[in-house]
């Protein structure tokens, strides 16, 4: 059911939509605030996606929290003006929503195809963030996954602070069950504001980090151990620091950074399977030595992105024989590489964007031309 109304509801509209015994989707928008009596929905039982949008919410808008549905599995609350209260949290917006597993930036950001485990909250425009453990039990709907990832943005070091007197003060547990955070606009936090966020989340795997006014990694994500997987898009980084915390990574996303060469520190991430470096001046430069050359460090490599790095070939070895997906759009590649002859796990090149003579098909001396290719000459 999807109601929408310019007004304000009729006082007597929840109670009756409460009567829905059957209902299993539910979507409300409204202009005005909603009547208070919005705890009558939770008598829902069927009630699996459930959506409250509401333009001028009121002074306290503080809608049922997830957890009251008994079958919930998705929702989504948003106001667009104003902040809801939800669980002890301020913020205008909060989605919860399954999560498919996609290396956004490597090899041309097709899907994976394989399912993500637990589900992915967004949080919009927080004012008031508490303790994330008791938080994110008051959002998990029964009917449900578990809550595995959160999203947020232009989070700031005072409100992390304010987070961790109230655990302290409430001996609230951390969020055990929380495996990845994604942080967009984050540079408000600085490194206590991380090192707070990090002590909320103990068993965290996952982390993305995008701020272009970042310039260097907080040392406290340096001191982390289990970190599987870690995307720094658009951080302006121009080296990782060496150590044990990239011993347990299988994916890393550097894309579009300050990055004249691959982080020596990557000879330490020998299970590294997915390496997304696109985007930066990879190319040739003053400084000795082949940028590339910590892929020789990289046995099991098995997806790699270098678009748009000004590149111009890529360096031998025994790293390219597990290669399976390779994208080198956009680059100064007058011809295939010789080291492609090794690469005979290949199944996806991407090429377009690069000087490719006409005889690419005719005149290669590989021995695989079943690979999905797609390439084009530039123009004159």
């Amino acid at each position: 059911m999807s109601w929408c109304f310019d007004a304000a509801y009729p006082p007597a509209i929840l109670a009756a939509i409460a009567g829905l015994g059957q209902l299993t989707k539910l979507s409300l928008a409204c202009s005005a605030p909603l009547p208070a009596e919005q705890a009558q929905l939770t008598a829902l039982t069927a009630l699996q996606d459930l959506t409250l949008m509401v333009e001028r919410p009121g002074a306290a808008w503080a809608p049922p929290p997830p957890s009251a549905f008994p079958a919930l599995r998705v929702f989504k609350y948003d106001c667009q003006e104003g902040f809801m209260q939800l669980a002890g949290a301020e913020l205008r917006g909060c989605e919860l929503r399954p999560r498919t597993r996609q290396l956004s930036e490597c090899c041309g950001g097709h899907a994976s195809g394989e399912a993500d485990p637990g589900m992915l909250l967004l949080l919009h425009d927080l004012r008031r963030l508490p303790p994330l453990g008791p938080f994110l039990a008051a959002l998990q709907p029964p009917g449900s996954g578990p809550i595995r990832r959160f999203k947020t943005q232009d989070l700031h070091a005072d409100l992390v602070a304010a987070m961790e007197a109230a655990a302290a003060a409430a001996g609230a547990p951390p969020a055990d069950g929380l495996r990845g955070m994604w942080l967009i606009w984050c540079h408000g936090l600085g490194e206590v504001g991380f090192a707070g966020l990090l002590r909320q989340a103990p068993q965290l795997q996952e982390l993305l980090l995008r701020s272009p006014q970042m310039g260097e990694l907080p040392g406290c994500i340096t001191s982390m151990r289990g970190l599987t997987r870690l995307h720094l898009p658009d951080c302006k980084l121009a080296d990782l620091p060496e150590g044990a915390w990239l011993a347990d990574l299988l994916e890393l996303d550097i894309f579009g950074n300050r990055f004249s060469c691959l982080p020596a520190a990557l000879a330490a991430a020998t299970g590294l399977t997915r390496l997304a470096a696109g985007a930066n001046p990879l190319g040739p430069s003053r400084q000795k030595g082949d940028p590339l050359a910590v892929l020789q460090q990289l046995p099991r490599l098995r997806e790699l992105c270098l678009a748009r790095t000004q590149i111009g070939g890529l360096p031998k070895g025994g790293w390219i024989a597990g290669l399976q997906d390779l994208d080198l759009r956009h680059n100064d590649l007058p011809a295939l590489p010789p080291a492609l002859t090794a690469a005979t796990s290949l199944t996806r090149l991407a090429l377009t964007g690069n000087p490719l003579e006409d005889s690419l098909y005719c005149h290669t001396p590989l021995t695989r031309p079943c690979w999905r290719c797609c390439c084009s000459r530039r123009q004159r």
